[in-house]
């Protein structure tokens, strides 16, 4: 096998020196504030392709499910999908890859670029059914700059330039999608690739808080979640071990519904849970309203609620017919923000309403008027629900409060929306522990 002429290799080293460091000083020396946080990524990645003469970037970050890829602008205008082909070609080679036993890494050519990709974290091969879920970083050349570089050194640049900077670009696209966490993964995609919209289009979303310099407050739905006798359970668990797992297990399953339904996982309060549902996102991205689409979420938490508790009475010493969640939902306009570790905080009276509401019993879910109002504005006549008294310290009980309450015994919940949530209970309790000997699944 011809080697690398010394001279040329000594030069190329010291270009790599000189890139690589380029690298580091643009996405170390950048404060990533959360004002345009994706802008000014993706600005910072594109330097970074340059000082490598790359021309685009595809990632996919699990568990979040979601993949994010960078062009130079001329290539995005030229194929809108050639983000997604590169990724279902970079999943398959590294697929064959880990079947083959060989390290996470490889190279290929799709149409006229080359693409060196980088599989990050555990081989394949272990979990052999979450392949499609493997982590990966990707960078992509242009062909016929590639075609230019001698034999002897094309495979010298592409694996000590390309996989050098893969893992420092990968870490910096990681830290984005843990802020974008708590959002659905159709939602955290569409935020980054709107951030690069040429021209801006009218349907172009931002997040919530990012306002541009000018606050503003978006209309959201918010739905609040309690779980009834959660101490009581903590009380009579056989085995705490269990309960804590049981209660991490909820936390996941009840996300993955938020996520399923569009909202925004706001936070696990320890017997509850916020989530929103953002009018604007609902209305672009599932083409249904932030209301409808809540009311749709609280008929699937209560039944992956249910299912789940019948895995916790399995080892309750008593058990107790008044287990269970119920579910409050409001409308109204909410300020949005983050915390210093990157949480939502979401700030509205519909907020406060929702939380308010879920003071029911077990098993119904209650909504304001004006909640019930717009769900019948966009379903039609809501005949599951009921007018019920509603009792609240912010209320003089002489006014006689009431609120709009639905049985989720008798409200109407497809069979596929039933079949969805049983495959995300599933999935949660198939997933293998990382480090962890307990077998989930035996509860």
């Amino acid at each position: 096998m011809q080697q690398p002429d010394a001279k040329l290799l000594g030069a190329l080293q010291r270009d790599l020196a000189e890139n690589v460091a380029t690298v580091c000083r643009t996405m170390a020396t950048k404060r990533w504030g959360w004002q345009g946080l994706d802008r000014r990524l993706r600005r910072a990645i594109q330097e970074c392709l340059d000082a490598i003469r790359a021309i685009g970037l595809v990632a996919h970050l699990h568990p979040e499910d979601v993949t994010l890829s960078h062009f130079a602008p001329a290539i995005a205008r030229h194929d809108s999908r050639l983000g997604t082909r590169i990724h279902q070609e970079c999943i398959a080679h590294l697929r064959r890859r880990a079947e083959d036993g060989s390290p996470g890494t490889c190279t290929f050519t799709l149409d006229q670029y080359s693409v060196v990709a980088l599989a990050i974290g555990d081989p394949i091969a272990s979990r052999p059914t979450h392949q499609h879920r493997r982590d990966y970083c990707a960078i992509v050349f242009p062909q016929a700059t590639v075609r230019r570089w001698p034999d002897h050194t094309r495979q010298f640049l592409l694996d000590h330039v390309g996989w050098t900077v893969l893992g420092i670009l990968f870490q910096a696209l990681r830290q984005r999608v843990r802020v974008f966490a708590p959002f659905p993964r159709e939602v955290s995609e569409r935020y980054w690739a709107d951030a690069s919209a040429e021209p801006p289009s009218r349907q172009r979303l931002v997040p919530p808080w990012d306002d541009g310099g000018t606050p503003r407050s978006r209309l959201t739905a918010t739905l609040s979640l309690d779980l009834r006798k959660s101490t009581f359970c903590m009380e009579q668990a056989d085995d705490g071990r269990k309960f804590a797992i049981w209660m991490d297990q909820l936390v996941q399953i009840l996300t993955r519904v938020a996520h399923h339904y569009g909202g925004v996982f706001d936070k696990f309060t320890g017997d509850g849970a916020l989530i929103h549902f953002l009018e604007e996102e609902s209305l672009t991205s599932y083409d249904r309203n932030a209301i409808a689409a809540a009311s749709d979420c609280a008929a699937a938490m209560h039944l992956a609620t249910s299912l789940h508790i019948n895995r916790l009475r399995q080892f309750l010493r008593v058990d107790s017919n008044m287990l269970g969640a119920t579910i409050g939902i409001d409308l109204g306009q909410a300020h949005w923000s983050l915390d210093h570790r990157y949480n939502p905080i979401t700030v509205g009276r519909g907020v406060v309403g929702a939380c308010r509401l879920s003071s029911g019993p077990a098993g119904r879910t209650r909504l304001s008027n004006l909640a019930y109002q717009q769900l019948m504005k966009s379903n039609g006549p809501a005949n599951a629900f009921r007018r019920v008294p509603f009792a609240s310290k912010d209320y003089n009980p002489a006014l006689e409060p009431v609120a709009w309450e639905s049985d989720v015994l008798g409200a109407a919940i497809t069979s596929k929306a039933g079949v969805e949530v049983r495959q995300l209970c599933d999935e949660v309790y198939s997933a293998e522990r990382s480090g962890d000997e307990y077998d989930a699944s035996t509860i």
